[in-house]
């Protein structure tokens, strides 16, 4: 596994990373990459600089078990939204005497800012983790910058901030996953990334900082109820093609129905539902692009048995039917 710096003021002076019962090897490939050697951690962080301030970063990969990891920086300035899809960690930012904590989770967000000397994280193993971070010059995007600080949803890195933790919406979600599964040529990928950063932040901005703004739903919940709700979404992703029920989800993620259906809504930005068409729909939308499948044979293998049904379904989530996308991929 590599870890890519594009631009050398994000590139680590040096990066550890531990396990339980496992030192993982991370050494200097060259100027710009850690090379990972790990039986534990299989999969990607890439960075990638689109533009000029702007720096998108997607990590995607699976993790057998807890780990630890530290960056140290020289006083490395950051302007930075991040979304959880999957999975989660813990992390500390640490200048001088101030120590930051953080927490985020799958579908939670947070906005940080200021100087870090050092990082030091505790990624949640036991699953698939996946995020995406973008940071973003805040000269150049003043703007967005003064709109989240405005709302007080900024943590400055610099002072005794507190961290809010928001949680993004379906929206955000569709936005997110048109970013991480952009297949563009690399001549054009950059240009559809930047547009797809500024829709995302501009969304983001508007349906999550600017309409609820004490939407800090990670200090509301119990540590329990957070990993039983992360349990039960763990297992719709793994079974979302199958028909899925609240009492089955519910018992095998030992809490309630009725605090399910609640607390997946509010730690998720959706009901249970539409989190299991959203996963349908981006699997359908990735068998269509390959050009192998029909209308038909995508809404089978997701699990719809109707396919006018499963038509009207895709039309909403994107704008488009299958048989559009299908003619507009030959």
């Amino acid at each position: 596994m590599v870890i890519t710096y594009p631009n050398k003021i994000f590139f680590p002076n040096s990066l550890y990373i531990k396990a339980t019962e496992e030192e993982i090897c991370s050494k200097k490939k060259n100027e710009t990459q850690y090379q990972i050697q790990s039986k534990i951690m299989q999969g990607s962080v890439e960075n990638m600089e689109i533009d000029r301030g702007i720096l998108l970063t997607v990590s995607d990969f699976v993790l057998k078990e807890d780990i630890e990891m530290i960056t140290t920086h020289s006083d490395l300035r950051l302007f930075q939204v991040s979304f959880c899809l999957d999975g989660g960690m813990e992390w500390a930012y640490i200048n001088g005497d101030l120590v930051h904590q953080f927490r985020i989770g799958a579908q939670q967000s947070q906005v940080r800012y200021g100087t870090i000397q050092e990082c030091r994280s505790t990624l949640w193993g036991g699953g698939h983790c996946r995020s995406v971070s973008i940071t973003l010059d805040e000269k150049m995007f003043a703007e967005i910058f003064a709109c989240i600080k405005v709302r007080g949803a900024l943590c400055n890195t610099n002072t005794e901030d507190v961290a809010r933790v928001y949680t993004y919406t379906p929206n955000v979600s569709k936005i997110l996953s048109e970013i991480i599964e952009c297949s563009l040529c690399d001549e054009l990928k950059k240009i559809y990334l930047r547009g797809k950063i500024l829709e995302l932040i501009a969304i983001y901005c508007d349906e999550v900082i600017c309409k609820s703004p004490a939407n800090d739903y990670g200090i509301q919940i119990s540590s329990q109820g957070y990993a039983a709700l992360l349990k039960a979404r763990e297992i719709i992703n793994q079974n979302f093609t199958h028909p899925l029920t609240i009492s089955t989800l519910a018992k095998e993620s030992a809490i309630n129905e009725q605090q399910l259906k609640e607390g997946f809504r509010r730690c998720f930005g959706c009901t249970i539902k539409e989190y299991i068409v959203e996963k349908r729909m981006e699997m359908a939308k990735t068998l269509l692009t390959t050009g192998k499948y029909t209308a038909k044979d995508a809404a089978w293998m997701v699990g719809y048995s109707h396919t006018g049904y499963f038509i009207s379904l895709f039309r909403k989530h994107y704008g488009l039917s299958p048989g559009e996308l299908l003619q507009n991929n030959k």
